[in-house]
C-alpha cells in the first residue's frame, strides 16, 4: 500500500463509520416523527457550516471528503425540514396535531387526528366527543381537543 493509498483507505473507512453511526438516527426521526428534542441552533448552524465547507470541499482533489460531506449535508438538511414540519408548524399538512408520552419511557410519540390509541399502552383518551373504536381503542379527537397525556394515561 503506497503512501497515498493509506489517507484515502482511511477516509473511505470513516465516511462509513460516520455515516453507519449517524443512520439510526435519521431512521428514528423519520419513523417517529418526534424532533422535538434536537436543537433548531444546532441544526441550522450544521447546515450554515455545510454550505460553506462545500466551498473548501469543491476545490480538493477527488475522493471520499465528497461521500463524506454529501451524506452530512444530506442527513442535516432532511433533519431542518423534518424540524420546521414536524415541530415548528406541526398543524400543517403532513404535520402532527397532538402529542402522547411513550408508556415505555419517555420519549414522545405523535398522533394524528383518528389515530387509534391502545387503552392497554395509554389508558385514557382525552377531550370531549371521543369515538370508541373496536374494544379496548378509542380515536384519538385531535384537533382543539388534543391534549398531552402523561405516562399513566392521566391529562396534563
Amino acid at each position: 500500500m503506497s503512501a497515498f493509498d493509506v489517507p484515502v483507505a482511511a477516509g473511505s473507512v470513516a465516511t462509513a463509520v460516520f455515516a453507519v453511526s449517524t443512520l439510526p438516527m435519521l431512521v428514528k426521526a423519520y419513523q417517529t416523527k418526534d424532533v422535538a428534542s434536537y436543537s433548531l441552533g444546532h441544526i441550522a448552524l450544521g447546515n450554515v457550516g455545510n454550505v460553506l465547507y462545500t466551498v473548501y470541499v469543491l476545490g480538493l482533489p477527488a475522493g471520499p471528503i465528497y461521500a463524506l460531506h454529501a451524506f452530512h449535508t444530506v442527513s442535516t438538511a432532511l433533519m431542518l425540514f423534518w424540524y420546521v414540519r414536524y415541530a415548528l408548524l406541526p398543524g400543517r399538512r403532513g404535520g402532527r396535531s397532538a402529542v402522547h408520552a411513550d408508556p415505555r419511557g419517555t420519549q414522545a410519540a405523535l398522533l394524528d387526528p383518528g389515530d387509534v390509541v391502545h387503552v392497554d399502552d395509554v389508558h385514557a383518551v382525552a377531550g370531549q366527543g371521543q369515538r370508541p373504536g373496536p374494544a379496548g381503542q378509542h380515536r384519538h379527537p385531535g384537533g382543539a381537543e388534543a391534549a398531552l397525556l402523561d405516562q399513566c394515561g392521566a391529562v396534563v
